[in-house]
């Protein structure tokens, strides 16, 4: 892109939309949540992968957030960041990027998922420098079932006694991610499930502390359980949602967020306008879209805005192909070649990974060109 356009109309498409008032009232909306339930919130880089977002959502303070890779880290350590978590299991391929992370910065923190982390760490301490140690993270699964460690496996206990041992490690906090929640809609369903991953977590601090393990950090993350916490989570003490900075088709399908609350979208254009075959086909394959979300839900996987009687119901790698939902009409002659539309994706974090470079805009005028970080 050669000069910034000035409004919506100027875009080139397919591109990735930003509406930076609605991503302000969601980052606002996140920060009110955590100060009313006297948590703190280490916001989850992952999804925007930018600094000017992660200004927003830590409030100017540039302090406490999680990353899921390392170019993520790197870029906010570049940048003036500190207390920095690397929210994803520690190997040893990653020793040496993050031995730099920990002697330049105050607070860098690394994840243990599994027993194999300790072995690597121990063998890791060499590089790090006078002074300095691995501030550990233990990753708990509480019923996801993906990484970290049961919740009530002994496991748990004898490798975070095995890192508070070390003089080069400390046990910080234990980290949970709730993904399952995903899986919960109803009210009912969402506090039943967050009473329960409470007393997981809870468990596994208390038996901690009777091992002689103390952490001084107790946290849980996923955008439908932050955004719609129960009073249950006020034992905890950290959040870490990431998410909620763009909220998508998802979660407004689960109810964690409104449609007026997405703040990201793909633009595009209709490029072949096809009445008779009852077809529209348009600028954005999987490249700019993904097909995330297509296995859950088939056709339903993303949202038009403004135009709830179509869907997109095949995709290619650069053209998406858009019908008429069954049951419903429209005219198609009032959708000709060059027609802007505008699709809220299933799953933000995919889509969003899709593009090297993010339109801001509020309302119909562009403020700037966001470049996300890229890589692992």
């Amino acid at each position: 892109m050669d000069s910034q356009p000035s409004t919506l109309a100027e875009v080139a498409t397919p591109c990735f939309l930003v509406d930076i008032d609605r991503l302000r009232c969601n980052a606002k909306r996140m920060l009110d949540t955590c100060r009313k339930f006297q948590v703190d919130l280490r916001h989850h880089t992952k999804t925007h992968k930018t600094v000017e977002a992660a200004d927003i959502m830590t409030d100017g303070s540039r302090r406490k957030i999680a990353c899921s890779t390392l170019p993520e880290c790197e870029m906010y350590a570049d940048n003036g960041y500190e207390d920095i978590l690397l929210a994803y299991s520690i190997t040893a391929d990653k020793i040496p990027r993050c031995s730099q992370l920990t002697n330049r910065l105050s607070e860098f923190h690394v994840m243990l998922s599994g027993a194999e982390g300790v072995t690597c760490l121990r063998e890791g301490a060499s590089r790090l420098a006078d002074g300095k140690h691995w501030s550990v993270f233990v990753e708990i699964d509480t019923g996801l079932g993906r990484s970290g460690f049961s919740w009530d496996s002994e496991a748990v206990v004898q490798a975070a006694r095995e890192v508070d041992l070390d003089p080069h490690m400390k046990v910080t906090g234990v980290y949970t991610h709730c993904g399952h929640s995903y899986a919960h809609v109803t009210p009912e369903q969402r506090a039943e499930d967050q009473k329960v991953l409470v007393a997981r977590i809870t468990d596994v601090v208390q038996r901690l502390k009777s091992a002689g393990v103390e952490v001084t950090v107790v946290g849980t993350g996923s955008t439908p359980t932050c955004s719609l916490p129960d009073p249950v989570l006020s034992t905890l003490n950290e959040f870490h949602p990431g998410n909620y900075v763009f909220y998508d088709y998802q979660q407004l399908l689960l109810g964690a967020c409104g449609e007026g609350d997405v703040a990201c979208c793909v633009a595009t254009r209709v490029v072949s306008c096809r009445p008779e075959l009852g077809t529209l086909l348009v600028d954005c394959g999987f490249m700019a879209l993904s097909c995330d979300g297509r296995k859950q839900r088939g056709d339903d996987f993303c949202f038009i805005m403004g135009h709830p009687y179509l869907q997109l119901t095949s995709i290619y790698q650069e053209l998406g192909k858009i019908t008429v939902k069954q049951g419903k009409s429209i005219n198609f002659n009032d959708f000709p070649v060059g027609t802007m539309l505008f699709i809220y994706p299933f799953h933000s974090c995919a889509t969003a990974a899709m593009h090297d470079r993010y339109i801001i805009h509020s309302g119909q005028k562009v403020v700037g060109v966001w470049k996300p970080v890229k890589g692992w």
